[in-house]
């Protein structure tokens, strides 16, 4: 028990000290590796909660699809020979 007061005691003087944002990031991914390694269930379950929702299916007359440039010179030349003709 003594172990855990003096580790929360240092965790708080360390927080208080934060001086740069990179060190904060660190301690805040410190924390998430802490708190994943702990409680996988809970973390899973937070990381769901925060997801952006799955689409279950795709509408493909909406999704936008790129021709690539492949395809693009052959339907050119295709069309050349259409109208040469």
């Amino acid at each position: 028990m003594l172990n855990t007061e003096n580790l929360m005691i240092q965790l708080h003087s360390a927080l208080l000290d934060i001086s740069h944002p990179i060190e904060g990031t660190f301690y805040l991914f410190l924390l998430a590796v802490i708190f994943r390694w702990q409680w996988p269930g809970a973390w899973n379950d937070f990381l769901k909660s925060i997801s952006a929702p799955v689409k279950k299916s795709w509408n493909n007359e909406k999704t936008s699809k790129v021709t690539p440039p492949e395809a693009l010179s052959e339907k050119a030349e295709s069309n050349k020979s259409v109208h040469d003709s």
